[in-house]
């Protein structure tokens, strides 16, 4: 087609030499405009078909500079929805950065536990912080089990990894696991537990 505008265009009398010239750049620039929104086509095209993701399940999104929770709301051509249910906000992600992402399935996960991180202080008596946050979380009707992990040491103090097992459905995860932080931060700070920040 375009050869035959082209010969028409030359036995017409019409310079094509803008035309040639029109061609050129935009050939050139085209694919640069189109390789996100490409790249971001073929990725939506790639979660679906490996079942990285459901339209309905809670996510944990984590990648070097970004850690998003929320539930998947739609998958769209270039973009995925994904509501988060204490903001009631939604946030579009494209579908290359998605890819790119870990993603942590909440819903797939029937035994899932709420991990709750602390970094304690030195300072603490180390003995009984296991005692004092067995008996401050399993005030909360929703604790079945806690399972403790001590990770890293440093002149800062114990970094401190606790799973919870909690009796709560899927839609209710995100709040019953702020409601246990906050609840094991005010607990911790009422029995003068010291943080690695100094603050008790």
């Amino acid at each position: 087609i375009t050869s035959g505008l082209l010969i028409a265009m030359t036995i017409s009398g019409v310079s094509i030499k803008y035309i040639l010239g029109g061609i050129g750049i935009i050939s050139f620039l085209v694919p640069l405009t189109l390789q996100g929104p490409c790249r971001d086509l073929v990725c939506g095209v790639l979660l679906i078909a490996f079942d990285k993701i459901r339209v309905g399940e809670l996510v944990k999104l984590y990648d070097s500079n970004v850690n998003i929770d929320g539930q998947i709301q739609d998958i769209q051509i270039f973009t995925t929805q994904l509501y988060n249910p204490l903001t009631s906000s939604i946030i579009e992600i494209p579908n290359s950065s998605l890819w790119d992402m870990s993603i942590h399935s909440i819903t797939r996960s029937p035994n899932q536990k709420i991990k709750i991180t602390l970094l304690v202080s030195n300072r603490n008596n180390i003995g009984m912080i296991e005692t004092v946050i067995r008996k401050i979380l399993n005030e909360k009707p929703e604790v079945n089990d806690i399972k403790f992990s001590w990770t890293e040491y440093d002149e800062r103090g114990l970094k401190l990894v606790i799973a919870v097992d909690v009796n709560t459905s899927n839609e209710k995860y995100y709040k019953t696991e702020n409601m246990l932080y906050k609840h094991l931060r005010i607990g911790l700070q009422d029995y003068g537990i010291i943080y690695a920040d100094g603050v008790s």
